[in-house]
């Protein structure tokens, strides 16, 4: 197994323990939009909202030509 592979793991570990120990409700407000949540669901939105927007740079960022 390639060390990227196993650092993306270790990463993963610690993303789904500390998930996992924010289980408690909060209340969310945004503009005149209110709700009321589970920790652990804001946080694997704000995750997948964060992947999701480094895919999206790193796939349309414009290539450099190499000499």
């Amino acid at each position: 197994m390639s060390a990227r592979k196993i650092i993306l793991l270790v990463l993963l570990a610690v993303i789904a323990v500390f998930i996992l120990q924010n289980t408690e409700m909060i209340q969310i407000r945004f503009l005149f939009w209110k709700a009321t949540l589970s920790e652990a669901i804001v946080l694997l939105a704000s995750l997948g909202v964060g992947f999701l927007s480094g895919w999206l740079i790193a796939t349309f960022k414009p290539k450099r030509d190499r000499p």
